[in-house]
């Protein structure tokens, strides 16, 4: 998230970038002491939000799930 440029911040102001991007500086720095609840809820709640708010900015670009494969 740190190297999105205002720009593709801007094109999703809806989402919470800054907690995004603290979101996954405690699940690497702090793995031992997060709670799994939060983990979890995250999984449940702000992960779909967020690859769906990916995904229409793919489309935008004119992207779509071939481009997105690996290896392309």
């Amino acid at each position: 998230m740190k190297h999105l440029t205002a720009e593709t911040k801007a094109s999703a102001p809806h989402l919470r970038w800054r907690r995004i991007s603290g979101m996954r500086d405690v699940a690497v720095h702090e793995y031992f002491d997060t709670a799994h609840a939060v983990v979890l809820q995250t999984s449940r709640e702000d992960i779909p939000e967020l690859k769906a708010a990916v995904e229409l900015m793919l489309r935008g670009h004119g992207l779509d799930d071939e481009d997105r494969r690996p290896g392309r």
